[in-house]
């Protein structure tokens, strides 16, 4: 009987380990985190870091080198978040950490339109630590830090920094590759600032 009790014991405690890693938080986590992971001395992983952008996608390496992002502050981000439970084809995350900014970049990509969507809508019903429903367009804080979102059929982007995003620079990457012109959702948030929803036919009047 004593055995017994021992062996209902140990398999709790495994369990509990094996719960633990299954836990998926979300980025206002990742904010809180970010002072605590991000802002440690990286030079001591330079190598590494070198290593881990050559692992890369060519598009996430293209990116970086268009943003004019430093390869051995690039990192790699390996934790769950809200969107990795629907299941998407293919999954990139990486943080960048300099002496001014610890920017991160999430880009999930679905097999259609409607994964896509319906992540991106659930994520919204139930957003944060306090699963607040945000509706499209509200012009709310996601974060503390810069917000950007981009979406489109198959792709969700999600990009988080200390300081302000400038979202042009990115479409002006997917503009110059062989890549759909048309977002169903950019919504772009300074730092401590509300959300600004933006379509894609007026990002487009403002540049003509």
């Amino acid at each position: 009987m004593k055995h017994f009790f021992q062996l209902i014991i140990v398999s709790i405690v495994v369990f509990s380990c094996n719960s633990k890693k299954e836990e998926i938080v979300d980025f206002d986590d990742l904010s809180e985190g970010s002072k605590k992971n991000y802002d440690k001395d990286t030079s001591t992983k330079a190598e590494t870091s070198i290593f881990f952008y050559d692992s890369l996608n060519p598009f996430s390496q293209e990116l970086i080198d268009s943003l004019k992002f430093e390869k051995k502050s690039i990192a790699k981000l390996d934790t769950l978040f809200f969107p990795d439970r629907f299941g998407a084809k293919k999954t990139e995350k990486w943080y960048l950490k300099t002496e001014k900014d610890s920017l991160v970049y999430f880009h999930w990509e679905f097999k259609d339109s409607i994964k896509t969507y319906n992540t991106f809508y659930n994520w919204l019903d139930c957003f944060g630590k306090n699963c607040r429903s945000i509706r499209i367009g509200d012009k709310i804080a996601f974060s503390k830090r810069a917000t950007l979102f981009l979406i489109q059929d198959k792709h969700l982007f999600f990009i988080e920094s200390n300081l302000p995003i400038d979202y042009e620079k990115y479409l002006t990457y997917f503009d110059s590759k062989d890549w759909p012109k048309e977002w169903k959702f950019i919504v772009n948030q300074l730092p401590r600032k509300k959300a600004e929803w933006i379509k894609r036919s007026e990002e487009l009047k403002r540049k003509s």
